[in-house]
């Protein structure tokens, strides 16, 4: 499909809290190979703690079943205070985790809480980014992260599904803004917007996704490959930003 290096920046382990989504190592792995897809950020469909508390466990030995292909991120619960950052010093310090995935709408938490602001300052610390996918009405709105953006410079922010289709502009105006927001692009219904992103945002700061298996990482790729947008650009989204963002 693609000759480049392909990162997919978003993607699900396990089985989601209401039971409609699920997808195993073995089915990603097969995903990405008849995508042509080399690696995958991954995390769980569960934050920790959780219904599940090996959740990341899990997520290690996927990981070291497939080591060239997998890029682990943890997902955490901010409002569980303590036990959430001791698990975040354990996932990246011990076990080599690469990035957090916090999920405003799962957790209930708006990014600028200050339980949340205690966990994003250790991703901080620890120079990891973070995944937040937006779009839910009523947090995780770009406008919400962008404030944590605002108070934490230093931390990179990937703002999950460049705010879905309804708020993708608002999103793209705010990394416009914000040197440390980076746009991911899944579930995006358009590929007419990459342009008008390039017109404002650095060309470093867009990576592809494609949340799956919310959606299907061979759909979100033509996205990307029918862009009005220059083959160096495709190429940045498709997986030279990403390596950049996580030191690949």
């Amino acid at each position: 499909m693609v000759d480049e290096l392909v990162l997919d920046f978003h993607t699900y382990l396990g089985q989601d809290a209401h039971g409609d989504h699920s997808q195993t190592v073995d089915e990603l792995i097969a995903t990405m190979d008849a995508c042509h897809i080399n690696q995958a950020v991954v995390a769980p469909f569960l934050d920790f703690p959780g219904p599940d508390p090996q959740v990341h466990r899990a997520l290690y030995e996927s990981w070291h079943r497939f080591p060239e292909r997998l890029i682990p991120f943890a997902r955490l619960d901010p409002r569980y205070g303590r036990q959430a950052l001791e698990e975040l010093v354990f996932t990246v310090d011990n076990l080599g985790f690469k990035g957090l995935l916090f999920d405003p709408a799962s957790t209930r938490s708006l990014p600028y809480h200050p339980k949340v602001l205690s966990l994003m300052q250790a991703a901080a610390e620890r120079e990891i980014p973070v995944l937040i996918p937006t779009g839910n009405a009523y947090v995780g709105l770009p406008e919400q992260v962008a404030v944590l953006a605002a108070r934490m410079p230093s931390l990179k922010i990937v703002l999950g599904h460049m705010g879905t289709a309804a708020h993708a502009l608002r999103a793209i105006h705010l990394a416009s803004r914000y040197d440390n927001l980076y746009l991911e692009t899944s579930l995006q219904q358009s590929p007419f917007r990459l342009p008008l992103c390039f017109q404002v945002v650095d060309e470093r700061r867009v990576l592809f996704g494609s949340a799956a298996p919310y959606s299907h990482p061979c759909a979100e790729l033509v996205k990307i490959q029918v862009a009005e947008i220059s083959p160096r650009e495709k190429a940045m989204i498709l997986g030279i930003n990403a390596r950049a963002l996580l030191g690949l």
